[in-house]
């Protein structure tokens, strides 16, 4: 299970030592999972479907209680015991249609 805020690759200075993993999603494209090469914490994740969008794991930040998720993908595999305190506006049972990601990407200049 991971949580993630997304941002345009130029909005995010990413500095120190990472390592990569990649590995083929469902679409056939390569994601990159990144991890410190210290401690082993994952980072953030990149994926070749969206170029340009860095996915950055809420764990990374010093306030992550800020961030409330809108949207949960993968909804058909989360775990019965997390519950939804109002903010999610939307949920898929898969990563989405490339239509979902076209309404992610005209999304992301209306952030808060």
């Amino acid at each position: 299970m991971s949580t993630s805020a997304s941002y345009n690759v130029s909005e995010v200075e990413i500095t120190g030592n990472y390592k990569t993993f990649t590995y083929k999603g469902d679409s056939g494209n390569n994601l990159y999972s990144d991890f410190c090469s210290n401690c082993g914490c994952k980072l953030f994740t990149r994926v070749d479907l969206i170029e340009g969008i860095v996915y950055v794991h809420l764990g990374v930040f010093d306030d992550h209680d800020i961030f409330k998720p809108k949207v949960e993908i993968w909804d058909e595999y989360k775990c019965s015991w997390i519950k939804d305190d109002g903010c999610i506006q939307e949920s898929f049972p898969d990563n989405g249609t490339l239509e979902r990601i076209q309404q992610f990407l005209e999304n992301m200049d209306q952030r808060e």
